[in-house]
């Protein structure tokens, strides 16, 4: 079992499931997603474009998949099923080629296939992500018992939109730094490990919860985030293992702060007006950008790395 520590905060948004991590869509992104494995998911992401390589080859995400099923798969899937999968997915949900192959936890089926059988018995995309409708789902049947024929969408799917939303490059998004070094404020070192640093010295006021959210999955260190008045009410709402819930307000640079104590494990989620990003497993490390770092790697001991940093809905 994964530490739950610092797991997933693919804050996915409400309307993508275990899929991408833009609103209209993470999750998270976004680039995963999802928490996953050690390395540098900003590097990965240069490299790798979110191609597949699946049985029939290399094979761009989305080709030769009719236009509904490759945005049910973007919009519900990607975060996690992506390449490589994230978060414990066994395998991806991208291409033409990941559908076409056997499942891995149903070796006699297609992927397709049991991938409509676990929309249809509500088991995919796991709570709390919302599911796919019954329209959707409709529609991605009919296409694989029709004999899923290949066929050209016709659309760019990838404007704006990252098939997982982790594969972004490193880049500060915002074009603004904190060049204040260590003074003291409510705006410094976005991106930074709040907890970490300010245990260190007897500097600096306390916080049970601490961290930054942006608009993309891979910031640097001191690059401003996500500025509440431009993204609507953004906020961290905090939900204690009591029911105790915490909305905490995020600043001018995308900083998020809870002084006191939190009765753990927590669960979290980030808003701004309707639109919603859930942090998928509950928390018990308060220190945000430990986990959610520029590249993914975990500063927090005994904990797995998120994929990147907490991102806007």
């Amino acid at each position: 079992m994964r530490n739950p520590s610092c797991v997933l905060m693919a804050l996915v948004a409400l309307a993508a499931g275990c899929g991408s991590a833009t609103s209209g869509v993470e999750g998270g992104g976004g680039p995963s997603n999802a928490a996953g494995s050690g390395g540098d998911p900003a590097a990965g992401a240069a490299s790798n474009g979110g191609a597949e390589v699946g049985s029939g080859g290399a094979t761009a995400a989305g080709e030769g998949l009719p236009c509904e099923v490759s945005l049910l798969l973007t919009k519900y899937c990607a975060t996690c099923h992506s390449s490589p999968p994230k978060a414990g997915a066994p395998q991806a949900l991208l291409t033409y080629a990941n559908l076409n192959a056997l499942a891995v936890t149903a070796p006699t089926e297609k992927l397709a296939a049991f991938s409509v059988t676990r929309m249809q018995n509500g088991t995919m995309p796991p709570k709390p992500f919302p599911a796919p409708t019954a329209s959707e789902i409709a529609t991605f049947k009919a296409w694989v018992d029709s004999g899923m024929p290949m066929t050209t969408c016709g659309m760019d799917l990838d404007a704006g939109v990252p098939m997982n939303p982790y594969d972004t490059p490193l880049m500060c998004s915002s074009g603004k730094t904190w060049t204040g070094g260590d003074e003291g404020s409510e705006l410094m070192h976005p991106g930074g490990a709040c907890i970490d640093c300010h245990s260190r010295g007897g500097e600096g006021p306390r916080y049970a919860i601490a961290g930054t959210v942006f608009p993309s999955a891979h910031e640097p260190l001191d690059c401003n985030g996500t500025n509440r008045a431009s993204a609507g009410t953004l906020s961290v709402l905090i939900t204690e293992s009591n029911g105790t819930a915490h909305t905490l307000p995020v600043n001018a640079v995308g900083n998020f702060f809870f002084r006191g104590t939190i009765a753990g494990p927590y669960t979290a989620q980030v808003t701004a007006g309707s639109a919603v990003r859930v942090m998928a497993h509950p928390q018990t490390s308060g220190d945000c950008n430990g986990c959610h770092s520029a590249a993914g790697a975990s500063t927090v001991a005994g904990a797995d790395p998120a994929p990147g940093r907490i991102m806007a809905p």
